[in-house]
């Protein structure tokens, strides 16, 4: 299964095993590759508290037509979106490519 919060908003999307959605997040035209393993509701907190970032995406949060990669950790009130529609862009540093305009992650 996955696990998909309170007024968490998924469209047009393919979410994979063991996804963790966040509360408040949108997720639209996308595929989640899941995770190879759940983060216990302690192990999360303690992330958080060191300033890390659990895996799934964190509330808040809006992805639109991207791919997340399995075990991604996507922070709160992050904005993946391609505003700009950038058709072919690398930022290994930065964990992120696009290519035919679909964000990778």
């Amino acid at each position: 299964g996955c696990l998909i919060k309170e007024a968490a908003n998924v469209e047009h999307s393919v979410v994979g095993l063991r996804s963790v959605i966040n509360e408040n997040v949108t997720v639209k035209d996308c595929l989640l590759m899941g995770a190879d393993y759940y983060e216990t509701e302690a192990e999360a907190a303690k992330l958080l508290a060191e300033g890390d970032v659990p895996i799934g995406i964190g509330e808040g949060s809006v992805v639109q037509n991207c791919i997340i990669d399995k075990n991604a950790r996507i922070g709160k009130n992050v904005q993946i979106i391609n505003k700009e529609n950038v058709q072919e862009a690398e930022n290994e540093a930065a964990g992120y490519w696009i290519k035919s305009g679909i964000i990778t992650i």
